[in-house]
């Protein structure tokens, strides 16, 4: 019985990428046993299949030779053919676990899922290492989001959790600030930095329905409660909707869909926010994925008129995933956007009218199968419009925000996650700096259907 090697995992993800094309000298005449597995080795896979189809009268039912033949064959697209390559090593060693998930992935690219799923569940059983498991579990979600283009998918996730915030009111730690049109001022303690502990409890659904093999739509909804141990007045509820629909070709993923979001504070309506967005999502190869998307939002304040304003913004991502020890994940956002006052009053530009430039970045390691860390750098520079009396200048603000998060995967619907935060805004406005820590636990049980 042959056994998976530490080479399994390699093999497997450079061949979930198109091989660069290279060189090598070989003799038609003469097989090399050696040469086929080194040419895959070194993600030279087109070069491996034809080398294979050469030698394939001669060395076909050889299973050493169609094990390199139906990965290489794969690669290159010829995805059937590699497929029968695979098939005859396993009538010969039905426990090689390398022939199987290579087996597993080209039933991926022919659509047959099902017969996919089989196979890559039935290397799982047998324990493969964690980067493996890594590597299949990124083909099952992928089979997922595809089998959700003929059937009806549904996932949600309730969320219950607890921290403490060092700055529930984003006010500043110094007590006295330096207004130039009236000079220095004392703040009352309640409008300080105040430190508390909360609760929270959450809650999100989202379903997909299958329109035809190339369209779907969707709808969701989430809502967040949070409640603080003193500070009262700043409980909060946000709860939101979105509904639209989505187009798939080949690669491409667009989405357009509409919004409705509710942002309670110490039981008033404080905010309400509708608007639509779109997105496009191209995968560049089984690893890499590339985002644009767009925004558009009418924001009102029902009790604070003078604040209500219109945003847009677009933005662009990428996400990344690397094949090594801790399975890395890079991503990064980059987006400028505007806000624009209704009221056209200087007052309301001051602090309803802004242009704005943001950025994120961050990663994720995984250790093992259910141990995973993200650490991201969120920045965003608001240059307000309007001309405040009081401060004879124009608002600047910079926005930094440095995140931790350690997920515990328990289970397959349970999840304990522990987040750190720490975030500082900087102004030219005394009163708008402040710095913020927060510290969370959140334990979550999470589901899916179809």
């Amino acid at each position: 019985m042959r056994t998976v090697t530490p080479v399994l995992g390699l093999l497997l993800l450079t061949s979930l990428c198109q091989a660069e094309s290279n060189t090598f000298n070989d003799n038609a005449d003469i097989y090399d046993p050696g040469k086929m597995p080194a040419l895959v080795a070194a993600n030279n896979t087109a070069e491996a299949y034809r080398y294979a189809k050469k030698h394939a009268v001669y060395q076909e039912g050889n299973p050493d030779f169609d094990l390199y033949f139906g990965i290489s064959a794969i690669d290159t697209g010829q995805v059937s053919e590699g497929i029968f390559a695979l098939e005859r090593v396993l009538l010969i060693y039905p426990d090689d676990q390398l022939t199987r998930l290579e087996l597993a992935r080209g039933y991926f690219l022919l659509e047959e899922y099902n017969r996919a799923e089989q196979e890559f569940d039935t290397v799982l059983a047998n324990n493969p290492s964690n980067s493996v498991k890594r590597t299949i579990e990124r083909y099952l979600n992928a089979i997922n989001v595809q089998q959700g283009r003929y059937q009806m998918t549904s996932s949600g996730a309730i969320r219950i959790g607890s921290g403490n915030d060092d700055n529930v009111n984003n006010g500043p730690a110094d007590a006295t600030i330096n207004i130039p049109l009236l000079g220095t001022a004392t703040l009352d303690p309640s409008s300080q930095q105040q430190e508390d502990t909360f609760n929270r409890l959450g809650i999100e659904y989202q379903l997909n329905n299958p329109l035809s093999a190339h369209w779907s739509f969707y709808l969701g909804g989430d809502a967040d409660t949070r409640q603080h141990s003193t500070e009262e007045e700043f409980d909060s509820l946000l709860y939101s909707v979105n509904f639209g629909f989505r187009a798939y070709a080949g690669q491409h993923r667009y989405q357009l869909g509409l919004v409705t979001q509710q942002f309670d504070l110490d039981g008033e309506d404080y905010r309400n926010l509708n608007g639509f967005n779109f997105d496009w999502r191209y995968r560049l190869s089984a690893q890499s994925l590339l985002q644009v998307y767009s925004q558009l939002a009418v924001l009102e304040y029902p009790n604070q008129p003078v604040r209500d304003s219109q945003y847009t913004a677009v933005g662009s991502g990428y996400t990344r995933q690397f094949n090594n020890s801790t399975g890395t994940l890079l991503f990064a956002n980059i987006y400028v956007g505007a806000e624009s006052a209704d009221q056209n009053t200087e007052f309301a530009k001051t602090i309803a009218e802004r242009d704005i430039l943001g950025l994120n970045v961050g990663t994720e390691f995984n250790f093992g199968s259910a141990l995973s860390l993200t650490t991201s750098i969120a920045m965003q520079n608001s240059d307000y419009q309007g001309f405040d009396l009081f401060f004879q200048d124009k608002r600047e603000d910079e926005y930094t925000q440095i995140s931790l998060k350690l997920k515990w995967t328990i289970s397959k619907d349970w999840t304990l996650d522990t987040h750190l935060s720490s975030s500082q805004n900087d102004s030219n406005f005394d009163i708008n700096e402040y710095e913020r820590t927060e510290f969370g636990v959140t334990f979550a049980w999470q589901f899916s259907t179809g």
